[in-house]
């Protein structure tokens, strides 16, 4: 692997430790682009998430998708918490990713919002025993450390792939690289008024051959992807500028505030006026 890759590859993973005094640790909502993986170390911490509340005990693991709210915050006094963040790329593609990011995100928009995993089941102490490790060759930085967290991020996703607590997708790139222009497209255009002929026309396809050609390659439809694409960008909008919800929906190509708001609750769990006071960290 190329000296440039290597770096690429490091930059989608993340390993932290945090405790009580760290910033995350607050009542606040906030989303991660990343998936991320937080382990109880000491003490206890208590996430909420999809309007749940959820002791993390020491030896338990949760896994919360990409651009989920949620908040976190210590239940006991001493508590500490390994984080190991993934970017959606690395977790859908793997040390192999072709550029579509905004593909992987509408990918893990079929995932559930978060898993727990229990530290009394067998796997969930294999998954702290990797993070753990991880979280040691962080620490440390000894000679290679990068080699091994590469090595451990790809046992980590491995083994959460085979026992399905985090869906692994493998995709033909060949066959993705063919549809690259409608991605380029895409992300060129989604402000504006996209139709299935526009989209089918950057590949001189018909409307009908093209839809099953997307479906087939993607595992979604094209007017998924297009709204999963609109409402990463209306979400970043929403938390990061003062624009009203009429003006995100008509600047992220919404035909309507109504479509746009059912739209948006589908994919997040949250109307666009309760997004607002999400953080984004």
């Amino acid at each position: 692997m190329a000296l440039k890759d290597k770096k690429r590859s490091l930059l989608n993973t993340c390993v932290t430790l945090f405790d009580s005094r760290s910033d995350e640790l607050g009542a606040k909502l906030h989303i991660h682009k990343e998936i991320q993986l937080l382990a109880g170390i000491s003490g206890m911490l208590e996430v909420n998430v999809d309007s749940k509340k959820i002791n993390l005990r020491v030896g338990d693991v949760i896994i919360i998708n990409s651009r989920t709210p949620h908040s976190v915050r210590p239940a006991l006094p001493f508590t500490s918490t390994a984080s190991v963040k993934l970017s959606p790329s690395y977790v859908v593609w793997g040390e192999n990713s072709e550029n579509c990011d905004d593909l992987a995100e509408a990918l893990l928009n079929e995932q559930k919002n978060y898993v727990y995993m229990r530290r009394e089941d067998e796997i969930t102490a294999e998954v702290c025993s990797i993070i753990a490790k991880m979280n040691d060759e962080i620490s440390k930085k000894a000679t290679s450390y990068s080699v091994f967290i590469e090595g451990y991020t790809k046992i980590l996703l491995g083994m959460l792939g085979r026992h399905k607590k985090l869906s692994v997708k493998h995709f033909d790139n060949d066959s993705l690289k063919k549809l690259s222009p409608v991605f380029k497209y895409v992300e060129d255009n989604y402000s504006k008024d996209i139709s299935l002929e526009d989209a089918a026309e950057t590949l001189e396809m018909n409307r009908e051959y093209f839809c099953r050609i997307f479906r087939r390659v993607t595992t979604l439809t094209f007017i998924d992807y297009l709204n999963s694409v609109r409402t990463k960008y209306a979400a970043e909008l929403l938390i990061t500028t003062d624009d009203s919800i009429a003006e995100i929906a008509e600047n992220t190509g919404f035909s309507s505030v109504s479509y746009f708001t059912r739209v948006f609750k589908n994919i997040t769990n949250f109307t666009p006026a309760s997004y607002k006071n999400i953080a984004l960290l």
